[in-house]
């Protein structure tokens, strides 16, 4: 059975933030880089619905979200009551823009990286020095050095919630370093 986009809130089968007309609206009128356009109209049906559907869940996943969710039984994290932003109540009824447009961004995010739900991030550092202190981190204390979320998602969302890196299983990091005069 073929993947299908729902995008109805309150749908039983409800998946994503965006559609897949919204989408293809977005990549072509607001992304600059027309290669963007061009990859996501080469794509099947099939393919653009697991994109989106995959966005969806990975910002689900990945965002400690403003307010409380409206209804036990609805799918997805949103809509939610409570949420206000700059002193304003959000509408409970239905997804706001910015995590629909975040939702057009994570997916042309993943779909930049093979659908891969994370990169390698190369600018992570193994050491700290301070004036005579130096703490120096093995691989395993470092934590994760993978991004999970772009930078335009986060700003996207940056009054709606706040993303987190997922806490792996087995994930060995680094919580708390105490220094000792000797």
């Amino acid at each position: 059975m073929a993947l299908v986009v729902d995008t109805a809130p309150f749908s039983t089968t409800c998946n994503s933030y965006a559609s897949l007309a919204g989408m293809a609206d977005y990549v072509s009128t607001r992304v600059p880089d027309p290669a963007v356009d061009t990859a996501w109209t080469t794509l099947t049906t099939a393919q653009k619905s697991m994109y989106l559907v995959n966005a969806t869940r990975s910002i689900d996943s990945y965002v400690e979200w403003i307010g409380d969710r409206y209804s036990r039984d609805q799918k997805l994290k949103w809509p939610r009551v409570n949420a206000y932003v700059e002193g304003f109540l959000l509408d409970q009824i239905s997804f706001p823009e910015r995590v629909v447009e975040a939702t057009y961004e994570m997916a042309i995010w993943m779909m930049a990286n093979s659908g891969e739900v994370s990169i390698d991030q190369s600018s992570s550092y193994d050491m700290i020095k301070v004036g005579p202190i130096t703490i120096d981190f093995n691989q395993q204390a470092l934590g994760s050095a993978k991004q999970y979320f772009p930078d335009i998602v986060a700003a996207l969302l940056k009054d709606l919630g706040s993303a987190q890196d997922p806490d792996l299983p087995g994930q060995s990091k680094l919580k708390i370093a105490t220094l000792h005069r000797a």
